[in-house]
């Protein structure tokens, strides 16, 4: 009983630790003088055992490998929130540049005509045509 008890207060890390060993306690247990058992039963345990330890390693890896995207993510978080933070802490004034010249836009002289404009070329929302709408403008028998 104090030995359940005594798991019960582990921490993750510390139950990571023993089923590692413990596995690899069987591991080697069953591969005495590093030989594969010929029993399919005990080869079977082998496996299981490998196969407990590579997902425990990969798992661990895949953990740094999150911490270490989501340190990135923070930090470039931080860029951009410091950037936003300057730029919104410029007023008018700090943007002033000296010696501005004043100029004035230039203007078309009156040798280029006005354009022609075809109904509809400055409309933001453009009426949808069909095919059938479409044949009707642009037939020349009507």
């Amino acid at each position: 009983m104090a030995e359940e008890e005594k798991n019960e207060a582990m921490t993750d890390d510390q139950v990571l630790v023993y089923t590692q060993h413990t596995r690899k306690q069987i591991v080697q247990t069953l591969m005495k003088n590093n030989q594969v058992p010929t029993d399919r039963s005990e080869q079977s345990l082998l496996v299981a055992a490998l196969d407990g330890m590579d997902r425990a390693a990969l798992g661990n890896k895949r953990i740094k490998a999150d911490e270490k995207t989501a340190q990135g993510i923070s930090g470039a978080a931080s860029v951009v929130a410091n950037l936003l933070n300057q730029i919104g802490s410029m007023t008018k004034q700090s943007l002033v540049i000296d010696n501005l010249v004043p100029v004035e836009p230039p203007l078309l002289g009156r040798e280029i005509p006005d354009p022609v404009l075809v109904p509809g070329e400055l409309d933001t929302n453009c009426p949808q045509l069909d095919y059938a709408s479409f044949v009707s403008q642009n037939n020349p028998i009507n």
